[in-house]
């Protein structure tokens, strides 16, 4: 089996998931101002 860094899955994960809030909320703001 693989060795697999869990804590850096999750720390990459939560990454990813942070990082989409603040894009989500760039295009909202762009979408608003037409």
């Amino acid at each position: 089996m693989l060795k697999f860094n869990e804590q850096k899955q999750i720390e990459s994960v939560n990454g990813a998931l942070a990082l989409r809030n603040q894009i989500n909320e760039l295009i909202d703001g762009i979408c608003k101002e037409g």
